[in-house]
């Protein structure tokens, strides 16, 4: 069944689904989805919120702020009301979001390995 709290100490990672559900990932491996009250203008292209509470949860009624980069730093955008805490799992999550068990994660990127700065070849690429 919903909750209508959960600890924000107890968030691993949250995961913005579209501009109107958020995944909560908790300690201890529960998962939580918060579809919010209406849509959140900006949260899906933004990805990333903020949350001020008055008491040591966050709550159904609550409200977050997209966090969005205006290219002087973060600012808050759109302000939007929280839902009830729907559990779910990792099962019910990647067949809502399409994901197959059976696709493989996908790789670390491979990284050029380090040079010196400073080296020869810097030295050459100077007028």
């Amino acid at each position: 069944d919903a909750i209508r709290c959960i600890s924000p100490r107890s968030i691993r990672r949250t995961e913005v689904i579209d501009n109107q559900n958020i995944v909560f990932y908790m300690r201890g491996s529960k998962i939580y989805v918060n579809t919010l009250r209406q849509a959140c203008h900006g949260l899906l292209r933004e990805r990333r919120f903020s949350w001020t509470t008055r008491v040591v949860r966050l709550c159904e009624l609550d409200s977050i702020r997209v966090l969005m980069d205006s290219g002087f730093g973060v600012q808050e955008g759109a302000s939007c009301g929280l839902g009830k805490f729907n559990p779910i799992t990792k099962d019910e999550l990647d067949a809502r979001l399409g994901r197959s068990k059976d696709t493989p994660k996908p790789k670390e990127p491979q990284l050029p390995e380090p040079r010196d700065v400073g080296s020869d070849e810097d030295e050459e690429a100077e007028p």
